[in-house]
């Protein structure tokens, strides 16, 4: 569990067919984080390290090490009544 969030579900919203550094790099990553202002394409200093965990995980769902149940949204997963925006 972590420590600062608690029970809380973590979700990923990727694209499919380009890892996320690329997609970052090519201002291809607006199908993600739309217009906002934090994004490199638009001058923005977005503080997710897209090279960590976005791209670890990527690499997992592309090799197929991530469970069926990954792709879709499950309806075992607690509900903890928060979300947290990243």
């Amino acid at each position: 569990m972590n420590t600062k969030t608690g029970r809380m579900a973590q979700l990923w919203i990727l694209r499919p067919n380009q890892p996320p550094t690329d997609a970052q790099a090519t201002g291809a990553d607006a199908a993600v984080c739309g217009n906002c202002p934090l994004r490199p394409a638009l001058g923005g200093g977005c503080y997710v390290v897209t090279a960590q965990a976005p791209q670890s995980v990527w690499r997992s769902w592309r090799r197929g090490a991530c469970p069926a149940g990954a792709r879709r949204l499950s309806r075992s997963m607690p509900d903890s009544g928060s979300c947290r925006s990243a």
